[in-house]
């Protein structure tokens, strides 16, 4: 059940140490996987508690409710940093674009 506890709260922190996604996407994306992969070793230890009969704790639950939290609060910080990165890539085909149009003499507006 210490496990459990130690792993809920290693993912409360890790969630709060990450970075602006409208700033640095590539690194919330990137922690992504290690962010899951711990989130999937709580859920596991957590049924394994449950399944075993033993009493659960103050401690887990408030770490249980607590991942509630930091759920919600990924899933948009995942959000933001995917908006961000679509944003991107369509502004540098729209730049692409319009080096490619001016390279060819063409002073049209692009569509992408």
């Amino acid at each position: 059940m210490n496990r459990l506890v130690e792993l809920l709260t290693r993912l409360m922190e890790a969630s709060a140490d990450l970075p602006d996604p409208e700033v640095e996407p590539e690194v919330v994306l990137a922690a992504a996987e290690h962010m899951m992969e711990m989130r999937r070793q709580a859920f596991d230890e957590l049924k394994l508690t449950l399944e075993s009969g033993a009493a659960v704790d103050a401690d887990v639950r408030k770490a249980a409710s607590q991942l509630q939290g930091v759920d919600s609060a990924w899933a948009a910080r995942m959000q933001a940093a995917m908006n961000t990165l679509a944003t991107r890539m369509v502004g540098a085909r729209r730049l692409k674009a319009s080096l490619y149009a001016q390279r060819q003499g063409k002073h049209a507006a692009i569509q992408v």
